[in-house]
């Protein structure tokens, strides 16, 4: 009788190690999926970061030359007015050129008198209206 109880238990335990190897090596399985699944992440993110660090250098590298384009412009007469286009105000119509400045600042001397300011009248030239009638008169339809 014991030794029957031997052998099921025996069998019985012979499936219990049958079933718990198949668990380690599906566990086995997965930890291997796992690792694999890991390294291809651990790639993906060295992609990236290496990826970053190329956009960075190149973003610091167009940042440095717009500032040294924006510096040179400062000499040549550039002012940056902090818009990106300066309009010009509308205009209206009632522009008015200025007026000559027609005020000699500068005392006149003998060395530089001109002619036109020594104007004199002809007495020869006989005096007559600039501005004659028509003997006969105008007649309107």
């Amino acid at each position: 009788a014991r030794l029957l109880v031997y052998k099921q238990n025996e069998s019985v335990l012979e499936e219990n190690i049958k079933l718990l190897n198949i668990e380690v090596q599906l566990r086995d399985t997965a930890l291997a999926t796992l690792r694999q699944k890991l390294k291809t992440t651990e790639k993906e993110r060295d992609d990236l970061n290496m990826k970053l660090e190329k956009f960075q250098t190149s973003s610091n590298r167009l940042t440095d030359l717009l500032a040294s384009q924006t510096s040179e412009k400062a000499g040549l007469g550039f002012v940056p007015s902090g818009r990106y286009h300066a309009v010009p105000p509308l205009v209206s119509g009632t522009f008015m050129p200025p007026k000559p400045d027609l005020v000699f600042h500068t005392l006149l001397s003998d060395k530089n008198k001109h002619l036109a300011f020594n104007v004199q009248l002809s007495p020869t030239k006989p005096e007559q209206d600039l501005y004659s009638r028509p003997s006969a008169p105008i007649i309107e339809d």
